[in-house]
């Protein structure tokens, strides 16, 4: 067995491990190889798997076009917008810092 099919077939077990939760999921797919591979395989065994990318209305940060080449068909875009990042990087800065 080549190491590429080696490979997918580590990836192959290790999504289909995540599938098996018992409840709803779903998956942030950023356009990215490695969020891409990981739904990709994860349709092989639930199609309908729901999909969220989340984008920035600034220009250059847009990878929904290559999210959408992955998507399913239950697939949303959520615009994030500073207000909503802000209190995210916030709550992550006191964390880190409690380490």
């Amino acid at each position: 067995m080549a190491d590429t099919e080696r490979l997918l077939a580590l990836i192959r077990r290790a999504v289909k491990a995540q599938l098996e939760t018992g409840g709803p999921i779903g998956a942030v797919l950023s356009g990215g190889i490695d969020s891409s591979t990981i739904v990709t395989v994860a349709h092989e065994t639930m199609p309908e798997l729901p999909t969220f990318t989340g984008y920035y209305e600034s220009e250059g940060c847009d990878e929904r076009p290559y999210a959408r080449l992955v998507a399913g068909p239950e697939h949303h875009e959520i615009l994030i917008t500073p207000f909503q990042a802000l209190p995210a990087r916030t709550g992550e800065t006191q964390r880190l810092r409690s380490l």
